[in-house]
């Protein structure tokens, strides 16, 4: 959607949707690395699962003004907005839990009683308190997290840039600019950060430590090993 122009104004607002999928997410130049990077319950099969890079919901506007302050020089300043879904992520196994030497098994959530705690009543409690705190998560409970099923954060920024126009020679001229990335974190440092998932976006959840006798999945959930959200430097 672009509004009206003047001698001055102008401004412009737009929305994206993306859907997409991908059989392969195409990580690196190499196939051994594409394949051990991918997130997948069977990275051999020829499945198509949610891209990795897609962004589903982005917002951006712009709008700048110009006017000549000194002769047929332009000055002008503008502002670019962008808010956006952030990348997707799988939650998956902290450690290789189908045996296949890769650490790129999506996690399979427990109900209680499905799974047993390595660390007894007191690891499965602690557990349970995680899934408890995180929705995403809790989302997936009594069946194994959707390949890149979840969304980090929302993403705003920003972006300012000020120009003007010099005279060169004759009716020749040039401008110089200043771009300020970012501009709203020099505001509040908690504006316009970055939360994502790691490569490959894989969100580390707990170990696989094996099949009790009664033929139970057995795990070991720390707290210390949880991937999480990690801070990007957006400032």
């Amino acid at each position: 959607l672009q509004g009206p122009q003047d001698d001055n104004w102008y401004w412009n607002v737009g929305y994206t949707y993306t859907e997409a999928t991908e059989v392969n997410t195409l990580t690196s130049s190499q196939a051994a690395s594409n394949w051990n990077n991918a997130v997948r319950v069977d990275p051999n099969a020829d499945v198509d699962e949610k891209s990795v890079y897609a962004i589903k919901d982005r917002f951006t506007a712009t709008v700048s003004y110009r006017k000549k302050f000194f002769g047929d020089l332009v000055s002008s300043a503008g502002l670019f907005y962008e808010g956006r879904i952030g990348k997707p992520y799988t939650f998956t196994f902290v450690n290789d839990a189908n045996g296949d030497g890769r650490v790129n098994d999506p996690f399979y959530v427990p109900n209680k009683g499905e799974v047993v705690f390595k660390g007894g009543a007191a690891m499965e409690q602690a557990f349970f308190d995680y899934l408890a705190s995180n929705k995403n998560l809790a989302a997936h409970q009594g069946g194994i997290a959707e390949v890149n099923g979840d969304n980090a954060p929302w993403v705003h920024t920003v972006d300012l840039r000020l120009s003007q126009e010099l005279p060169v020679y004759g009716s020749m001229k040039g401008e110089v600019w200043l771009d300020v990335m970012n501009i709203g974190n020099m505001i509040n440092k908690d504006w316009g950060k970055i939360e994502e998932v790691g490569f490959p976006g894989a969100f580390g959840v707990a170990r696989f430590a094996g099949v009790d006798a009664s033929g139970k999945y057995v795990y070991d959930f720390r707290t210390s090993d949880v991937r999480d959200l990690t801070l990007r430097d957006n400032r």
